[in-house]
């Protein structure tokens, strides 16, 4: 049989020190060597004929004259408030299939603000949220402290830190100043849920499947939340729980709101979906949606609910390899395979 021609859109960390005057954390969403080695040897043995591409300002160029049947993306992109949907809008200009959810879903997850917007349209709860771009307190329409401040359109808890939830107006305008000033952005700002901190993975097209729920425990680290220290430079302080230790009902709300997010933003393939939940209330509350989650073997959360769902990582890159192939028509194994197409809904 034939082998496939797949590319893998990335994009490759950098030192620190190479950032020049761009934030100590910029770089926090690329991916190491190791990992895109990871997922190469994994299509490897599809199999699979597997050509990285790292996509920098070169890429156009490179994945025209490749020409392969379909690319593995976890490319972020380069900048800018649709960077995560640069790679996908190439390939579709080329006409070549990828990986993981198209543009509009890319760009809607990216800027949290739209995310949320997308969120309340379809009834799923999420917190109540201002974005500010300038420092007027009069754009906050009556949000309640404690409040936690974060750029609108970044991941891998980038400009969170330790001072991001804030409990005055004094600790809110330094916050906002430094997202603004800083980041180059305009700022999100959320009522802070007090409360335990879940994730779900969710893998497939029209049948979704959910991982067993993670639950992210901060007790051990200083700050009571995913700040960019614990995930960067303490994550062996947090407790990752999975299965997360917690009754059958608050499972079910948790993986239907999971679920309901997947597909009121038009998900594909797999996304992971984050969620805190009020102990007080009792009420959860949708917080982010990551349709590129990391795939860092021993060390991200989606690989690691993966294993606890019974798949090897080997076996979690070919399943949404063939999930994507399966989505686009493309033949595997000397048959044309089609899925149905994916049903979106409110909860």
């Amino acid at each position: 049989m034939k082998k496939i021609k797949a590319g893998i859109a990335f994009n490759l960390k950098r030192p620190i020190g190479k950032c020049g005057d761009k934030p100590p954390d910029f770089y926090a969403e690329y991916d190491t060597p190791s990992t895109i080695s990871s997922i190469k040897t994994a299509l490897q043995s599809f199999p699979a004929e597997v050509i990285p591409i790292e996509a920098s300002a070169g890429f156009f160029k490179h994945i025209k004259s490749l020409k392969p049947n379909i690319v593995f993306n976890i490319a972020e992109g380069l900048g800018g408030d649709g960077r995560e949907a640069q790679v996908p809008a190439i390939l579709d200009m080329l006409g070549i299939p990828y990986t993981g959810s198209g543009v509009a879903t890319l760009v809607n997850c990216l800027k949290k603000s739209l995310t949320k917007i997308i969120l309340l349209h379809h009834k799923i709860p999420t917190p109540a949220f201002a974005e500010i771009s300038n420092g007027n307190r009069e754009c906050l329409n009556g949000l309640k402290f404690p409040l936690i401040v974060k750029p609108v359109q970044e991941g891998s808890s980038k400009g969170i830190t330790a001072d991001s939830v804030v409990h005055n107006h004094h600790e809110l305008k330094c916050e906002i100043e430094k997202i603004i000033n800083f980041y180059k952005q305009p700022a999100l700002i959320e009522e802070f849920i007090e409360g335990r901190e879940f994730t779900v993975g969710i893998m497939g097209n029209g049948k979704l499947e959910t991982f067993p729920i993670m639950e992210l425990d901060f007790s051990e680290c200083q700050e009571s939340f995913y700040t960019y220290k614990n995930k960067s430079k303490h994550w062996k302080k947090v407790r990752y729980l999975c299965p997360a230790p917690i009754d059958r009902k608050k499972e079910k709300r948790l993986k239907t709101l999971a679920l309901a997010a997947f597909k009121a933003l038009g998900c594909n393939d797999f996304a992971r979906v984050d969620i805190r939940f009020n102990n007080k209330t009792n009420e959860a509350f949708v917080i982010d949606i990551n349709p590129i989650p990391g795939f860092t073997p021993n060390y991200s959360d989606f690989p690691m609910m993966a294993e606890k769902a019974g798949y090897t990582y080997e076996k979690l890159i070919h399943t949404i390899f063939t999930l994507a192939l399966k989505r686009h028509g493309i033949k595997c194994g000397g048959a044309e395979v089609k899925e149905k197409p994916q049903i979106h809904g409110e909860i």
